[in-house]
């Protein structure tokens, strides 16, 4: 018997596996960043808002958010589903970074501009994972 082919995935399995595992990429990349940044900087604001947990959890439900609706977008609007996904996503993420480069977590200037500057590095890397997305989605050598 063929094992092989005993499954074969759907548009939408293929962009939800695209999203998760961009999704553990990008959460890596983030918690990479976190460690050396706080290393580096001696960076502590209690409580903290910025954490393992949340850096987990964000990371991956944006990021398989972001699978579903590039599999809407793909799959009705088909090329200019595509386009306009990244077009989507470039605004959004510009939009989070304008959002960190105003955010105001502490009195202590210093205090608020490290919390800036780790916020602002952890919305570029899962920005940049999106458009990830699409890539892992189409290549069928990925999974």
């Amino acid at each position: 018997m063929d094992y092989e082919n005993l499954y074969i995935q759907t548009n939408l399995s293929k962009a939800v596996q695209a999203g998760l595992f961009a999704g553990i990429l990008s959460t890596l990349a983030c918690l990479t960043y976190d460690f050396i940044f706080r290393s580096i900087t001696l960076f502590s604001l209690s409580p903290a808002l910025i954490n393992v947990a949340t850096i987990i959890f964000a990371s991956l439900l944006i990021l398989l958010t972001s699978s579903i609706i590039y599999y809407l977008l793909a799959t009705y609007l088909k090329k200019a589903g595509e386009i306009l996904y990244v077009v989507v996503f470039i605004i959004l993420t510009l939009i989070c970074i304008n959002v960190a480069l105003h955010f105001q977590r502490s009195a202590d200037a210093h205090s608020s501009l490290q919390f800036r500057q780790l916020f602002l590095g952890i919305i570029i890397i899962t920005g940049l994972a999106t458009f990830f997305v699409p890539f892992f989605a189409k290549h069928e050598t990925v999974f």
